[in-house]
């Protein structure tokens, strides 16, 4: 997908509803390492929540 190639590697979590999309597909990360936060609207269930965004683990 072209949007993998913004965020590698990069998961976004929903706290609510459980969504797990690749965050390339909703921005572009910079500089990022660990976990981060972002307050947003989830695409699925349309709640606002904190937006988990980290690095997908390798199987």
């Amino acid at each position: 997908a072209k949007w993998e190639k913004r965020a590698p590697g990069w998961v976004m979590h929903c706290n609510k509803c459980g969504l797990e999309e690749p965050f390339g597909k909703y921005g572009i990360l910079y500089k990022s390492s660990g976990r981060k936060r972002n307050f947003g609207r989830c695409p699925r269930c349309r709640k606002w929540s904190w937006l988990v965004i980290d690095k997908r683990k390798e199987l």
